[in-house]
């Protein structure tokens, strides 16, 4: 770009172009000449800013990082201020941007004090719910770590099956539901509590705090929610003390349930019941558990409720013929059946098998 120079350079000082004035006009001619000069220079660059290029904006650029909108290198200097206009910050309440060191963009209004940006990313739940953008997430009931690479989160249950030897799954403490959520859809009264992970073969058993003891309900386990029922609409929120999840894993390991048999002698093999975080659950005395064993056709060749271990007398496997046949062992708790035992049974005459 041409710079500023005054014909003569040295101005007044040069006393051939400027000798001493005669009279006023002369005078006046002489102070105004030098302005002259600079006014012409200056608007003749504006315009050539207004044009972006011409041959006082031509002169190459000292970097190569910026680009044209075609993508090729802004090489002249009216290139490169349509660039910086191009790819400035548009935002009255951002002055200044930077990386971090660990790669979150800060802004800032004086380049001293730094305030992280909130990032894009946003949280959505298995139902789809698409929550708001926040600058913090809290996990409750979990174990939070950094391996270096990433955040790590592992969840588990409070209480982690209970304190004193309780046999239930996991627990939730202190839930409110408030009265509105409760609707009347026939004669049934509910509203559902979101429990992320429940699925509508576990089931729950809820302590309520002491002003919802008059209201007489139950509850029903629906997957990701809670469905408690009560025989009134409350008239005042319903407060939760603890909600017991109990789950009862399928045990479907072939190899260690397989039972082989002799015909004519007694069988017994003991039964362990035990959750998806491995804690053993212990059948209630209302609980049942069912033993069916089956023919390759699908047929039932024996079914009875058993009290404790598996067993199978004498008499029943005398009754069975040489063969292979499958088994189960059923729990049934609560009204609902959990398959807990799947294999299969290999009868034979006598002998090592």
């Amino acid at each position: 770009m041409e710079k500023l120079k005054f014909n003569p350079e040295d101005g007044f000082l040069n006393s051939a172009e400027y000798p001493d004035p005669e009279n006023e006009t002369e005078a006046r001619e002489q102070l105004y000449s030098l302005h002259k000069q600079t006014k012409e220079f200056i608007n003749n660059l504006i315009g050539n800013l207004e044009e972006g290029a011409s041959s006082d904006m031509s002169g190459t650029a000292q970097s190569d990082t910026m680009t044209k909108p075609d993508g090729t290198p802004a090489t002249s200097i009216a290139d490169q201020i349509a660039a910086l206009d191009r790819n400035r910050v548009i935002s009255d309440d951002i002055r200044y941007l930077r990386m971090s060191a660990d790669g979150n963009l800060e802004k800032s209004d004086d380049n001293k004090v730094w305030t992280e940006l909130l990032m894009s990313t946003q949280v959505v739940d298995e139902t789809g719910t698409v929550f708001p953008k926040r600058k913090k997430l809290q996990f409750l009931n979990a174990e939070v770590s950094d391996n270096g690479q990433m955040i790590v989160v592992k969840t588990f249950g409070s209480g982690g099956g209970g304190s004193g030897g309780s046999s239930y799954g996991y627990y939730i403490e202190d839930v409110t539901i408030p009265k509105s959520k409760f609707v009347s859809s026939g004669d049934v009264i509910s509203a559902q509590v979101r429990i992320v992970g429940l699925k509508a073969t576990d089931f729950a058993s809820v302590i309520f705090d002491q002003p919802a003891l008059k209201y007489q309900g139950h509850c029903a386990t629906e997957d990701g929610y809670l469905k408690v029922v009560l025989d009134k609409i409350p008239t005042e929120d319903i407060a939760i003390k603890t909600i017991k999840i109990d789950r009862v894993a399928p045990w479907m390991d072939g190899d260690t349930n397989k039972i082989n048999l002799i015909k004519g002698t007694d069988y017994s093999k003991a039964i362990q019941i035990t959750d998806e975080i491995g804690n053993e659950y212990v059948p209630s005395s209302s609980d049942s558990l069912i033993f069916r064993v089956t023919d390759a056709t699908g047929g039932t060749v024996m079914s009875k409720y058993l009290i404790g271990d598996l067993t199978i007398t004498a008499a029943e496997t005398e009754m069975l013929a040489v063969g292979d046949y499958n088994y189960s062992v059923t729990l049934e708790t609560n009204g609902k059946r959990f398959v807990i035992i799947e294999s299969t049974i290999s009868v034979t005459s006598g002998g090592s098998v």
